[in-house]
């Protein structure tokens, strides 16, 4: 079958994709990543936990810092809006 004229028909009629498989691979929920990540926690419990809260406490800084920064910057374009009109 020529290729270029392969994708004007459908289904394909030399049945090459039989010749295919795709598995529906999801990586979080293989076998090896979840062996893998057990295997992180049994051998360092204390500094898996301690990544955890140092990554939680970051986001959380930074999560109230930009709040911050946001309401300030609305309380300056107010004011400034105020005086312009």
């Amino acid at each position: 079958m020529d290729p270029a004229s392969s994708e004007k028909s459908y289904p394909r009629k030399d049945k090459a994709f039989f010749k295919f498989e795709s598995l529906d691979f999801q990586e979080t929920r293989s076998k090896i990543f979840e062996r893998h990540e057990i295997m992180q926690k049994k051998e360092n419990p204390v500094k898996t936990e301690v990544q955890l809260w140092l990554a939680f406490c970051c986001i959380g800084i930074l999560v109230g810092a930009v709040a911050f920064l946001l309401t300030i910057t609305e309380e300056y374009i107010t004011e400034i809006k105020i005086f312009v009109t």
